[in-house]
């Protein structure tokens, strides 16, 4: 009977949070209800590097909005999604253009983020079920999995969780067949408010050779006042 306790006491140390509190957190530090910043997207191919600034606000799971300003011919290029609809203001036409569904997985400006990567803010404890799979001093590792009826852009996610901050540290994304599609690395976190905030990270394409993406966020403003107009196609085709 003593080894039982024993036994039981050391599983809750062991385990000290559960997965779905840990996600929880997790949500709560990365999906504020709004959010506004200054993107600098530094795309590496081989030994080239691209680099292109925008601006990003975004309110509630479905509603982002983005504007490129750099470099020159990028320039007023915006992207509107609502809900699944995602749509594209090129100002070289003057032409909008919705991109289907099944588009979303692709590349955003030749980069190695998706459409859906970077403007889906759905979150994870409402998308996956979850389960720690290891823990260390510093770290929860756990194993997402698509629940049943949601359409969540990875089958399956596997994440390393930083203790302190309870954000990611480590991603690792999969195909529903078990490849491995992308890793996520986060080089940097800020304490905004009572939330941490990712500010530096990098997207590798595991599909491409020599190809990743780092992405630095700069003038964040976590819960701002977003007007309602600014996620709209009139917005998005103002010149």
């Amino acid at each position: 009977m003593k080894k039982l306790f024993i036994f039981f006491l050391l599983s809750n140390l062991i385990f000290s949070m559960s997965s779905e509190e840990i996600l929880t957190r997790l949500d709560y530090n990365m999906t504020p209800e709004s959010v506004s910043y200054e993107g600098e997207m530094i795309i590496h191919r081989e030994d080239k590097k691209y680099i292109k600034k925008f601006v990003m606000d975004a309110v509630g799971n479905e509603k982002s909005f983005i504007v490129f300003k750099y470099p020159a011919r990028d320039r007023g290029t915006k992207y509107l999604r609502n809900g699944k609809n995602l749509w594209i203001y090129m100002p070289s036409t003057s032409r909008t253009v919705k991109i289907s569904k099944h588009m979303l997985k692709e590349s955003m400006m030749g980069s190695d983020i998706s459409y859906d990567d970077q403007t889906d803010r759905n979150k994870y404890s409402t998308l996956y079920n979850s389960e720690i799979t290891q823990e260390t001093p510093t770290q929860y590792v756990l194993n997402l999995i698509r629940k049943e009826g949601e359409e969540a852009k990875y089958y399956r996610q596997i994440l390393w969780i930083n203790k302190n901050t309870l954000t990611i540290d480590k991603g690792e994304m999969y195909a529903n067949s078990g490849k491995l599609l992308k890793e996520f690395i986060v080089d940097e976190i800020k304490k905004i408010g009572d939330r941490y905030y990712i500010t530096i990270f990098r997207i590798d394409d595991k599909l491409k050779k020599n190809s990743y993406t780092e992405l630095i966020l700069t003038e964040i403003k976590l819960n701002p006042d977003l007007s309602e107009s600014i996620f709209t196609l009139k917005n998005l085709e103002r010149k």
